[in-house]
């Protein structure tokens, strides 16, 4: 808890105990394991879902085709429910 003494490396966020928001876990990897994980939510009776794809230190490019791997394989399902 509490602020970082130092950023881990971009790839190693989501080793860090604690550090997803609210102490939920980051998303990362491929489409079917973000999609997974973010299946948890699914009957959970949300009104809003909120994403923060650019972590500190990712590049743009890194970044946009986060966004659209998620716009084309995951949104879909999630529109869905």
């Amino acid at each position: 808890s509490g602020v970082l003494e130092q950023l881990p490396p971009v790839g190693q966020f989501r080793n860090v105990a604690g550090i997803g928001h609210g102490g939920a876990p980051f998303a990362v990897g491929p489409s079917e394991t973000v999609a997974e994980m973010l299946s948890a939510y699914h009957d959970k009776r949300l009104t809003h879902l909120v994403l923060t794809f650019h972590a500190p230190g990712m590049a743009s490019e890194a970044v946009r085709r986060s966004m659209r791997a998620f716009a084309r394989d995951i949104m879909p399902a999630i529109a869905a429910w």
